[in-house]
């Protein structure tokens, strides 16, 4: 292979492991710090000081080469060497460590910043490489480095985010790029390597494959989950795609407890008198709405609030709108909620909830959304008050609306603005066009009949009975009711103060 060709293939590939990597390791800090918006930024900002820094670096190489390609050849072959072994090391080694949360953000930083810069070093050397034409071809010689580099980073996240992590897991993700790095050196730059460095690469090469293979391919995240949660964490479910990570654990309790994106989801769980995940805040929608015949869910997660709604004996078709196809298979494994999957009244539909709205001009009566945490990045686009006016559009005369606050209260003091009647049950808000607080003390015997339905043969009628009647006297509070810490303020898509102004800190 000609230098020009080798040239323009290293400027392609480090574009695309560069910014490949970074897709990598903004899922791994997103995950290990709870997706809040400031991930990325931080991985951004690492990501940038180290291709500077890297690129310093390489300007050296090129000055101390003094014209000569098979030294910048050499230099640009260690950096693939250790870009793949350094990445593979970085992340196994804080998979394995739990650290205090200052010391796992300047970890963060300080491998983030080698990864890109590791990777940064390459780019200048290919372009000095480049420009060791005739004064004729330098102009295009570098403007197909330019190319090359700029297609190459183009390539890169959309294959890793789209279609990579779509078949692989983080980790195979990981190491798959790791081992491309060792297959472009071998392809440019082998004959220049030192004998140290070709065993390296030799090394690190054979050992990524074989764990590509062999390796359990959820290792990385069973790390990181006994990483936070402790040491012999009891994990019976993990799915990873492009669309995030799924994972559940059995609790000392011996529930199974949901993970999305290592944030808690929920639980398994659709009894009223044994409730270990609020349940009681569904069955109170019985005694709320006398003929919820059409039922909108946004947000399947373990199926558990579908599968009780599904028991309301008026309902005749339940619409679900889930963005993450894989909670399908999480609640198809578990038997307390898989019968929902094979109700004809349930429709599923995998897409975005805003989306969906938009598309479907249907009324509904009841519209559930048991939603995300109100800091995670992008919740404003559920709990705002541009998208609570479009669900309020979406019910008919009468209907009601249940969404989880998470406990922000400027989420409530927002629906309190969108509806004519908010109340805060719970950490959840029922809102409607009137005033539900008659009907859910009327109306235990409801919730009674429910909650009879979903035990089966298993159910204490007494029990039942008696946590009916604790969930119909449950106070619903008003705006006017509730004390707050300070003024509420109302969640817009432009403030998005659930997330910034009022949300969890990178290091918590």
């Amino acid at each position: 292979m000609s230098d020009r060709n080798k040239a323009l293939l290293l400027a392609f590939v480090s574009g695309l492991l560069s910014l490949g990597m970074e897709i990598v390791w903004t899922r791994l800090v997103s995950f290990t710090h709870h997706t809040v918006p400031q991930s990325f930024a931080y991985v951004l900002f690492c990501y940038l000081l180290g291709i500077a820094l890297g690129a310093q670096v390489g300007k050296k190489a090129c000055v101390r080469s003094q014209g000569s390609a098979e030294a910048l050849w050499r230099v640009a072959g260690q950096s693939l060497i250790w870009s793949a072994a350094f990445d593979v090391a970085a992340i196994a080694l804080y998979a394995a460590l739990p650290m205090h949360p200052y010391l796992d953000a300047a970890y963060l930083l300080l491998v983030i910043t080698l990864s890109a810069g590791i990777k940064g070093i390459i780019f200048p050397i290919v372009h000095y490489i480049g420009s060791l034409k005739s004064d004729e071809e330098l102009g295009a010689s570098i403007s197909n480095i330019y190319a090359a580099n700029v297609a190459g980073a183009t390539i890169g996240p959309l294959f890793v985010g789209f279609v990579l992590l779509n078949i692989a897991t983080l980790q195979q993700a990981m190491l798959i790029c790791a081992l491309a790095a060792i297959v472009v050196w071998a392809l440019v730059s082998r004959q220049s390597t030192g004998k140290k460095h070709f065993t390296l690469a030799l090394v690190s090469g054979a050992v990524m494959l074989a764990a590509i293979g062999l390796a359990d391919r959820h290792l990385l995240i069973r790390g990181l989950v006994e990483r936070e949660d402790g040491r012999g964490t009891k994990i019976e479910f993990i799915n990873e795609s492009r669309h995030g990570t799924i994972h559940a654990v059995r609790d000392k309790d011996d529930d199974l407890v949901v993970y999305g994106e290592n944030l808690y989801d929920g639980k398994i769980n659709t009894s009223l008198t044994h409730d270990v995940n609020g349940m009681f805040r569904v069955y109170a929608l019985a005694a709320m709405h006398h003929n919820p015949r059409r039922v909108l869910v946004i947000g399947l997660s373990g199926g558990s609030w579908v599968e009780v709604l599904r028991h309301f004996p008026q309902v005749q078709s339940i619409d679900v709108v889930e963005i993450n196809p894989n909670y399908l298979k999480l609640v198809k494994s578990q038997p307390e909620v898989a019968a929902l999957l094979d109700d004809p009244r349930v429709k599923i539909h995998i897409t975005d909830g805003r989306k969906y709205i938009r598309q479907h001009p249907e009324k509904y009566d009841l519209i559930v959304m048991n939603t995300t945490w109100h800091w995670r990045a992008y919740s404003v686009l559920l709990l705002g008050q541009d998208f609570m006016t479009a669900l309020r559009s979406s019910l008919n005369p009468g209907g009601m609306m249940a969404f989880n606050t998470t406990s922000s209260m400027d989420v409530f003091y927002t629906a309190s603005k969108v509806f004519p009647f908010a109340g805060l049950y719970s950490n959840f808000v029922f809102a409607s066009d009137h005033d539900l607080r008659p009907k859910l003390k009327d109306n235990a015997a409801r919730i009674y009949q429910v909650a009879m339905a979903v035990s089966g043969k298993s159910a204490n009628a007494e029990a039942i009975a008696e946590a009916a009647n604790n969930t119909a006297t449950r106070p619903i509070q008003l705006v006017s009711e509730v004390e707050f810490k300070r003024p509420p303020e109302v969640v817009t898509e432009r403030n998005m103060i659930t997330e910034y102004k009022y949300g969890m800190p990178f290091i918590h």
